[in-house]
């Protein structure tokens, strides 16, 4: 295995773990969301630029069916920023939630590529689920939630 398919191999299961983590503390954990899709962000940029030397620049992203339809949709919001009332208010959302949610796509593309890895996926979907119903119950029944104690 040659020092190129390591990076990508190791690079991309970190990914895959960090946003199974990601997708698991979705109902109830929005901070330990922000850190999972930084740590995960800052992996695949990371690995996009040791990885540079074996991609030309327009491979750097995946090319998927959604590339033309993402790439009108980011101009037309790019667009926008320019008849805004509040510059300050609109670029924190413009970088913090689009490009974010946009990094996380091409990441998901990218890394779940697998049947293996996908598996992971839904096991992290199911057993957020689970636990969010079973938080649910108790709830219900002891009229306090477990997660964070809310009555």
């Amino acid at each position: 295995m040659s020092n190129r398919d390591k990076i990508s191999l190791y690079s991309d299961r970190a990914i895959t773990i960090f946003l199974s983590l990601l997708i698991f503390c979705l109902p109830f954990s929005k901070a330990m969301v922000e850190i999972f899709v930084w740590i995960a962000t800052f992996i695949f940029i990371l690995k996009k630029i040791i990885m540079r030397s074996y991609y030309p620049l327009r491979r750097m992203l995946p090319e998927t069916e959604l590339n033309m339809s993402l790439t009108l949709f980011i101009a037309v919001n790019a667009l926008s920023l320019i008849f805004t009332s509040d510059y300050r208010l609109s670029l924190r959302g413009f970088f913090g939630k689009e490009i974010k949610f946009l990094a996380i796509y091409f990441m998901l593309v990218e890394t779940i590529n697998s049947n293996k890895r996908l598996k992971v996926v839904l096991i992290a979907i199911i057993a957020s689920s689970i636990l969010i119903t079973v938080d649910a119950a108790a709830q219900y029944f002891r009229g306090l939630d477990f997660i964070r104690h809310y009555p």
